[in-house]
């Protein structure tokens, strides 16, 4: 990757993750009480669960799917409309951003998760795996609208009990349903 698109991919991670600031807590899996997004907002196909989504990503991963990798992430309307707005602290009123703004941000995003699906594909995809553990690096927050465990750190094993650590984005947690904010691959 040349450094232009290095240093955007940094100042994206800066920009979501000044975003989504916050104190966090050691999180359990599946444990938050997501804050309720205003009505008719939310992610659409999103997971039941968190190991929900994280089978589906195992599945995309068997697959090669990259159309399966990206709808596991938020859209850009679920990013623009209730990940942004909703990233203000808990208990706070929604962030307000112009159009020009959380279309920046959202392309940001968009933009370091395409590559990093490209290289986790490119990296995993194509065998099975087990999930064997879990860890969120920076915890678990909460947030107007909704609640994220922050910088999923997954340990798979594949087929031959070969392990391999995958790094991906936070997984937000709104009205009841997960989906990742964005895809990482890669500190």
């Amino acid at each position: 990757m040349d450094r232009t698109v290095t240093r955007v991919a940094v100042v994206a991670s800066l920009l979501v993750a000044g975003a989504l600031a916050s104190a966090s807590r050691p999180p359990r899996a599946d444990e938050g009480t997501a804050r309720r997004a205003p009505a008719g907002l939310a992610l659409s196909d999103g997971a039941s669960s968190i190991d929900a989504l994280l089978q589906r990503l195992l599945d995309a991963l068997a697959r090669e799917d990259v159309a399966a990798l990206h709808r596991l992430r938020v859209n850009e309307r679920e990013y623009r409309e209730i990940i942004l707005p909703g990233s203000a602290r808990e208990g706070q009123p929604p962030r307000h951003y112009d159009p020009e703004a959380s279309r920046f941000f959202w392309e940001l995003l968009d933009t370091k998760s395409l590559y990093a699906g490209s290289a986790i594909l490119g990296g995993l995809g194509g065998r099975s795996y087990t999930l064997k553990a879990v860890r969120y690096a920076d915890g678990h927050r909460r947030y107007a609208w909704y609640d994220a465990y922050a910088t999923s750190e997954l340990t798979l094993a594949d087929e031959t009990g070969q392990e391999r650590e995958l790094l991906l984005g936070s997984i937000a947690h709104v009205n009841g349903h997960y989906k990742f904010i964005g895809l990482l691959g890669d500190r």
